[in-house]
């Protein structure tokens, strides 16, 4: 198993959010994903970075997301996720070939995903094709 690089206090305090600046100075030191249940300093990871335009490097990067409904039928609110659990969203639509138009929220997210510290996060497809059935069953897709 790949040793996971683990950022030290000055690293993490260091760390500003870089493209998801304002929701990262925005959450608290106590926010938790609602997702995939890791803290603000779980979400931080190791990993290559590949700018356009520029050489690849290694560096810290968190991503954050406004996690919201894509269908007309408004099941839940906007929800600020880790970008792993909106990745795992997607990835879970796609490979299950559900409707692009509609989305897990975060409270289903959670149910289906394991978050990794500092290491993204494992998605239980089995579970996320039974959490759309029961969801289904109660909301009108169109």
């Amino acid at each position: 198993m790949k040793h996971k690089r683990i950022p030290t206090d000055d690293e993490y305090q260091n760390y500003d959010g870089e493209h998801c600046k304002d929701l990262w100075q925005e959450l608290s030191e106590s926010w938790c994903c609602p997702g995939g249940n890791r803290s603000k300093r779980e979400i931080l990871r190791w990993t290559r970075r590949t700018p356009k335009d520029k050489p690849s490097f290694y560096g810290w990067i968190a991503t954050l997301a406004k996690h919201h409904d894509h269908s007309t039928s408004n099941r839940f609110p906007m929800t600020i996720i880790c970008g792993d659990c909106n990745s795992a969203d997607g990835q879970a639509k796609k490979t299950l070939n559900l409707p692009s138009n509609w989305s897990f929220s975060a409270a289903e997210i959670q149910q289906f995903v394991t978050g990794i510290p500092h290491g993204g996060c494992h998605i239980n497809y089995q579970k996320a094709k039974a959490l759309y059935d029961i969801a289904n069953e109660h909301t009108l897709i169109f």
